[in-house]
């Protein structure tokens, strides 16, 4: 997984999209209605990510 963005605009793009090997995740904006955060985890080699919001169309659980 890579995490890298500025767009201030939380997306999730699932692996495959646009060709792209791996998922893709853009983190959301500073200010409280846009902000997200990403808590990964690796155990027993499966690696997972949660990312948190106030918004429910920003939240998504990622599980490879």
């Amino acid at each position: 997984m890579w995490q890298a963005a500025h767009t201030h605009e939380a997306k999730y793009y699932p692996k495959g999209v646009d060709g792209c090997r791996y998922p893709v995740y853009v983190g959301g904006g500073y200010n409280k209605d846009d902000a997200t955060v990403a808590v990964l985890t690796f155990r027993g080699g499966k690696l997972s990510m949660r990312v948190l919001s106030d918004n429910p169309d920003t939240r998504w659980t990622l599980n490879e």
